[in-house]
């Protein structure tokens, strides 16, 4: 028995198990295989638990009321930084402010950082010591500030770097990966004719801009990106199917000293690894990807996806896995079925969904046109079974708020964390 005990609590074998759920782990400079088996055995027991709670009708659920109710404020944005941090963006009728709340266990948290915007993106260093928010201003330029998660001084903080778009383009969309930023830049032209688009790379280290022109003979209607250390993923709508395309990063976007300041890259620098058109869907469509940022690539890319939802018939909901390691692939172009699927309720619509960044958990508000009723959903796509999809909470459970109140979403997934902001400035996390 002691020898039985001391092989499975051995790193050896802990680090060799094959996991097939998120483990909510140190930040990103402690790698997997620098942990302890013992280490590991306690995180693997918590996704146990987690994943036992989760599923449950009723499930248990913690609740912390990080900001109090707001003159005129709501909240427009929200973003989990690791275990300790979240940031919230707040709209005023006269202005935007990002603000820094920590997360502990009492009932007031303590903002201490602001910053004017409308929308951003950001991504924790330095052990969740520090943090690079991205800000989006006027759809014009972005803004890079430098954010120390562990300073509480009310100093406010400068920018530490302006990047200008290509001209005549507006950006809107930001995403960041380590040291990072990609943003796309839609060019609209004067004869109606079919948009252009750049993804613009920025290398925070190295200070360098790349651009990558992306050029579609269809249109293609909401372009999105997910970017990856080592590729990045272009999704969108064309001819009411929704389409993924994997590109390769070329090495040249890491490097520390190279000129010019700006290059362009060609499509040998990111060749087209694969394009998967993910089956043709009826309209209206509604398609979302995790805005939790890839410090690692993973084996796959998930999608999630609404369509054919309506006021007097019943929905349909679709989850994607693209694998993104194409070295053994002989072709191209896929036609690729969705790993799950399930029905949703008749006159039900999903107004904000938060997609797991693994694709295993995913969270939403749905609303229902009829009654004008809210409610919140949870599901869990486990590999090789069937979607759990139910209530967040059932309706005895009470909430310190009203689910019509919300405006903003924002989900870990292997926490188990849902924070939640509202039209009256009030931000809480749920914990289950």
């Amino acid at each position: 028995c002691r020898v039985l005990h001391a092989f499975t609590c051995s790193d050896y074998v802990w680090h060799r198990l094959s996991i097939d759920m998120p483990l909510n782990l140190p930040p990103v400079n402690h790698p997997i295989a620098s942990l302890s088996g013992a280490a590991l055995r306690h995180t693997v027991i918590s996704a146990l638990r987690l994943d036992h709670n989760w599923r449950k009708p009723s499930p248990r659920v913690g609740c912390i009321n990080i900001r109090k109710n707001l003159k005129d404020a709501s909240i427009m944005q929200l973003q989990l930084l690791g275990n300790r941090h979240v940031l919230v963006l707040s709209r005023w009728p006269d202005h935007d402010e990002l603000s820094v709340w920590t997360l502990n266990h009492s009932l007031d948290s303590r903002r201490y950082r602001s910053i004017p915007m409308i929308q951003f993106a950001a991504v924790t260093a330095s052990g969740d010591c520090e943090a690079t928010v991205v800000a989006l201003c006027n759809n014009q330029e972005v803004i890079i500030y430098p954010l120390p998660l562990d300073d509480v001084s009310e100093q406010p903080i400068c920018p530490s770097n302006h990047i200008p778009g290509p001209p005549e383009g507006r950006i809107s969309v930001i995403e960041l990966c380590n040291d990072v930023i990609a943003t796309i830049v839609a060019r609209f032209p004067e004869n109606f004719g079919l948009p252009t688009y750049t993804v613009m790379f920025y290398n925070t280290a190295s200070k360098r801009r790349f651009l990558y022109e992306f050029a579609p003979l269809q249109l293609i209607d909401r372009l999105q990106i997910k970017l990856y250390p080592s590729c990045f993923v272009l999704t969108g709508v064309r001819e009411n199917s929704l389409v993924a395309w994997i590109h390769g990063l070329p090495s040249i976007l890491f490097l520390g000293n190279i000129n010019p300041e700006t290059t362009t890259l060609t499509t040998e620098q990111c060749p087209l690894l694969a394009e998967h058109v993910l089956g043709s869907s009826s309209i209206p469509i509604e398609f979302y990807v995790s805005s939790e940022p890839a410090h690692e690539c993973p084996s796959h890319f998930s999608l999630f996806a609404f369509h054919s939802f309506g006021e007097h018939a019943k929905g349909l909901a679709d989850v994607y896995h693209i694998p993104l390691d194409t070295s053994r692939r002989r072709t191209q172009f896929y036609v690729s079925k969705p790993t799950h699927s399930f029905k949703t309720a008749i006159g039900k619509r999903p107004e904000i969904v938060c997609f797991g960044k693994t694709g295993f958990r995913a969270v939403w508000l749905d609303h229902e046109w009829d009654s004008d009723e809210y409610s919140l959903w949870k599901a869990t796509f486990p590999p090789g079974e069937a979607a759990s999809v139910s209530p967040l909470l059932p309706p005895h459970h009470p909430l310190p708020f009203e689910v019509h109140m919300i405006t903003s979403l924002a989900f870990d997934e292997a926490a188990g964390r849902i924070c939640v902001g509202l039209r009256t400035g009030a931000v809480y996390v749920l914990e289950l």
